[in-house]
């Protein structure tokens, strides 16, 4: 109760002020102490569990997980996009929605008043049941194109029956060049 009493509070207080509490510049953001525009020698010296993976043919893109990471005590995995050397992605994935709940408060300390916040409807796989609820999710904007996101329903593993969230950091225009570029090998282009 203590968080929801915290994130109200912050929350509050940034809309009544009008004032974001962080860099607008984006520059000073980060996750796990991780930030965009870092190359992985940089990267790996803050989180030397990381196991990073070069495409093969296209050696601009890397992709690292940590499987080992975590969030709040619990079990997260942490995953990061380079994109020709340089962080594009920092994301906290595999979360839990109380594990995303319980990192607000502290986005809305380090990232200020989300650029926008709303309700979101979808299914969560509980076990064999399915059902539809709505949660919060919240993007900050900084500029640079830097965006930051707590995002309710980032996929599901239906083997599993358990829905995920996830927390994350990019420089959204490089982030859709990395996937574009990931992706290149499926597209069809004999139109």
């Amino acid at each position: 109760m203590e968080v929801r009493k915290r994130t109200a509070v912050v929350f509050l207080a940034c809309l009544a002020t009008g004032q974001v509490l962080a860099d607008d510049s984006g520059s000073n953001w980060d996750l796990k102490g991780l930030r965009l525009g870092a190359g992985l020698d940089d990267l790996m010296s803050v989180a030397p569990g990381l196991k990073c993976e070069t495409k093969a043919d296209d050696p601009g893109l890397v992709y690292c997980l940590d499987r080992k990471a975590s969030l709040g005590g619990q079990s997260a995995f942490l995953a990061v996009k380079l994109l020709d050397g340089q962080a594009v992605y920092i994301g906290l994935e595999n979360i839990s929605y109380d594990q995303l709940t319980a990192a607000v408060p502290t986005l809305l300390e380090r990232f200020g008043t989300p650029a926008f916040s709303e309700n979101v409807a979808g299914d969560i796989h509980e076990g064999r049941r399915i059902r539809t609820v709505r949660r919060s999710r919240h993007v900050w904007r900084a500029a640079g194109d830097v965006v930051a996101m707590a995002t309710p329903f980032d996929w599901t593993d239906e083997r599993r029956g358990t829905t995920y969230s996830s927390v994350s950091l990019m420089l959204e225009a490089k982030q859709k060049q990395w996937v574009t570029r990931y992706h290149a090998r499926e597209r069809a282009t004999d139109l």
